[in-house]
């Protein structure tokens, strides 16, 4: 059996010391074989799995791979963080599936809701028909136009229920769905940024309901309004509404990325400026029979020229010559 390291090292040293006074081991070199035998046996950092001492290539290598390993456990943490981002990313407005405040309605206005509720196109259009007839029978029946910006919607003509939904707010301040439907046509258009106060006097006026918050987070997010939106993911968490804690500190990322590439955008714009400042301080000095022209300069004057220019330190005189 082919003999262990360890044994060939320790076999020496339990063989009978040498009868000649020339022959026996000194005591300096008893001391360092000793030694030698407790770093062999307590060097663990000095071997990998498989027992086996590492060379120096094999030992930097594992020390390179510690950083990119830190590196991809990092990436992963992260993709798992963004998968509620992604969620909230994905999570539309909840208008639409939100029950309707009971109201009294003429005959007309609630056959015109039933046939807004079936969902079809062709119902729609009928009930539009009537609503317009109402419309134009009472203009001050918020209701009337309240139905009829939702029959636009349900007709695909969200940007027509624009006006309906505004004069149903004008006769009704306090009736909350207008605002929050006409929030949702603007939604639809990639338009929520002109939709946002809609959504704030929602707020205002339903603050309990956590649907009006999640409506205003989501058009703040097509917006592109984070910090408004870290308010509103506050607001949920602070409700108890589920997953919106866990957005907090992701919003918290984006914003803090944001910022960091806005600092970074003026720290380039302002070294771009300095860079043109210089430039055209050169070009003057350069241009062909300007008043600075550096042609019409000697030597001497042309090297302090270009070095005030660069806001250096002035040039040698070209007119010297090296001893």
């Amino acid at each position: 059996m082919p003999r262990s390291r360890l044994e060939m090292l320790v076999e020496p040293n339990l063989r009978p010391p040498p009868t000649g006074p020339s022959q026996a081991p000194s005591r300096t070199r008893t001391l360092l074989l000793v030694a030698g035998l407790l770093l062999t046996a307590g060097c663990k950092g000095c071997t990998g799995g498989s027992g086996k001492a590492l060379t120096e290539g094999a030992a930097e290598e594992v020390v390179d791979k510690e950083p990119v390993q830190a590196s991809r456990r990092a990436t992963r943490g992260a993709a798992r963080d963004r998968g509620g981002l992604a969620e909230f990313r994905t999570l539309g407005m909840r208008i639409p599936e939100a029950p309707e405040a009971e109201r009294p309605l003429a005959d007309s206005v609630g056959a015109a809701r039933a046939e807004v509720e079936t969902g079809t196109r062709e119902s729609a259009l009928a009930a539009k028909a009537r609503l317009e007839a109402r419309v134009a029978e009472q203009p001050d029946d918020a209701d009337a136009h309240y139905w009829l910006g939702r029959a636009h919607i349900a007709s695909e003509e969200p940007r027509m229920s624009q006006d309906a939904f505004a004069a149903a707010i004008e006769h009704a301040p306090d009736f909350v769905a207008p605002y929050r439907w006409s929030a949702y046509a603007a939604y639809e258009r990639k338009s929520c940024g002109d939709a946002v106060a809609l959504l704030d006097k929602a707020v205002e006026l339903d603050a309990d309901n956590p649907d009006v918050y999640v409506d205003r987070a989501v058009c703040l997010r097509q917006a592109r309004q984070w910090d408004a939106v870290l308010e509103d993911v506050v607001k949920l968490c602070d409700m108890d509404e589920p997953g919106f804690c866990d957005l907090i500190p992701q919003v918290e990322r984006i914003l803090d990325r944001m910022a960091a590439r806005q600092a970074g955008r003026k720290q380039v714009g302002g070294a771009k400026a300095t860079q043109r400042k210089r430039v055209g301080k050169l070009g003057k000095l350069r241009s062909p029979g300007g008043p600075g022209a550096l042609g019409t300069l000697g030597p001497a004057v042309r090297g302090k020229a270009r070095s005030a220019a660069r806001g250096g330190e002035p040039e040698a005189d070209e007119t010297q010559t090296d001893e």
